[in-house]
């Protein structure tokens, strides 16, 4: 049964390929959790456009996909990913401005 990609009001939620799910699940979303930080590796590992695209379209995929499982569990825990990331980058920057600065002055 498929609702349609823009259908936010209706209760069908997600299955997937998960043994023992029928309509979503914890499982799903421990997936979804778990998996989606990896985006990042698109714009740190990699300096190509094609990887940047790449991440782009990852991120927007899995943010589409989050969203639309309804669950207030994944809803926290993305601004929870979303935090730690920004914490993450904040202090990668911050570590290398203060080794640019050093290199300098030696």
């Amino acid at each position: 049964m498929f609702v349609g990609l823009f259908d936010f009001s209706s209760t069908y939620r997600i299955s997937g390929l998960f043994s023992g799910m029928l309509v979503g699940g914890s499982s799903f979303d421990g997936f979804l959790v778990l998996t989606f930080p990896f985006f990042i590796i698109c714009f740190y590992g990699y300096r190509s456009r094609l990887a940047h695209s790449l991440g782009l379209l990852l991120f927007t995929t899995s943010l589409y996909v989050f969203l639309i499982t309804f669950t207030r569990t994944n809803y926290l825990a993305l601004i929870v990913i979303f935090l730690i990331l920004y914490l993450g980058h904040k202090k990668i920057t911050k570590s290398s401005l203060r080794h640019s600065v050093m290199s300098r002055t030696i």
